[in-house]
């Protein structure tokens, strides 16, 4: 833009003028990103920041941890080991040339939100095909909490505080993992179930309870012990009300084996069924098993 003065004189002088280039710059610009939230012991990382018309530009923060790469768009902020609640993250951006000495500022406002504790019950020892129940301690956060305990195969409900294991016949390690509904925090913590050693004079005929027939090569087929000594028996397997839902004679494990399907070869629903199993030497046995294929 050109500005231009024009003077008039008295006489005898004559008139003048002059120009002055005028050069308009853009001042610096910037535009906000989302605010975030963390759980303690988290790291934040600021994205979706822009910057223009710009020489240069820094972050500051409010709270009391530590901010890096505070010279790039995408600072990280790592709170202090007991910081809870907002932390303000502000970008101050310089102008170019003329617009050096002006400047702008945006906000991230990122909040921190307590982890849900989790403690399990001592390490505990049972008896040899007997099941274990297991006990956890929740405290922290919301108190709305979810619960996932590993391996679910192995238990009842594997989604419970306290939830019950199947008969075992190995020491097993579980894993619970408590969630907040609210936060999304989580924390894990574990448990050793010992299981004692088999008795000699015991009928070798073990009867696993616990079927997954969901393709993961793991309890997918209803397995029992020592049923090769034992070529001519009889397999019944009931619902809970009784009915009669499958039958196998010569059951052995491989070729005449339960996959958790109904006569007609269609999976079952998830649930508690019931057997009876009648040897050669009219033995009977019964009990229950539970199946966990997926399907409700």
């Amino acid at each position: 833009m050109i500005l231009t003065l024009f003077a008039n004189s008295l006489p005898p002088c004559n008139p003048d003028s002059d120009s002055l280039l005028l050069i308009l710059e853009n001042g610096p610009e910037a535009t906000p990103g989302p605010d975030g939230y963390i759980c303690q012991g988290m790291s934040f990382t600021a994205h979706g920041f822009g910057v223009s018309n710009s020489s240069d530009f820094t972050w500051q923060h409010d709270g009391r941890g530590e901010l890096i790469k505070i010279n790039t768009l995408n600072p990280e902020y790592t709170p202090a080991p007991d910081e809870l609640g907002s932390v303000r993250l502000t970008l101050k951006v310089s102008g170019i040339t003329a617009c050096r000495d002006s400047s702008i500022s945006c906000h991230n406002q990122v909040s921190i939100y307590s982890v849900p504790g989790i403690k399990t019950g001592k390490e505990q020892s049972i008896k040899y095909d007997s099941p274990a129940m297991l006990t956890s301690e929740s405290s922290g956060g919301t108190e709305k909490y979810t619960f996932e305990w590993k391996p679910a195969s192995l238990l009842m409900n594997n989604s419970v505080q306290n939830p019950q294991t199947v008969n075992l016949f190995n020491d097993t390690v579980f894993i619970v993992t408590i969630m907040d509904q609210v936060t999304g925090c989580t924390a894990t913590d574990s448990c050793r179930v010992k299981v004692g050693p088999k008795k000699e004079n015991e009928d070798c005929i073990v009867i696993h309870n616990v079927i997954t027939p969901n393709g993961d090569s793991i309890n997918d087929k209803w397995v029992i012990d020592c049923i090769e000594l034992y070529p001519e028996n009889n397999v019944e397997l009931f619902n809970r009300w009784g009915d009669l839902v499958n039958s196998f004679r010569n059951y052995n494990n491989t070729s005449v084996v339960w996959e958790g399907t109904n006569s007609k070869g269609e999976i079952l629903p998830d649930g508690t069924y019931f057997y009876s199993l009648k040897t050669e030497h009219d033995k009977t046995l019964t009990g229950w098993v539970f199946l966990r294929a997926g399907k409700n």
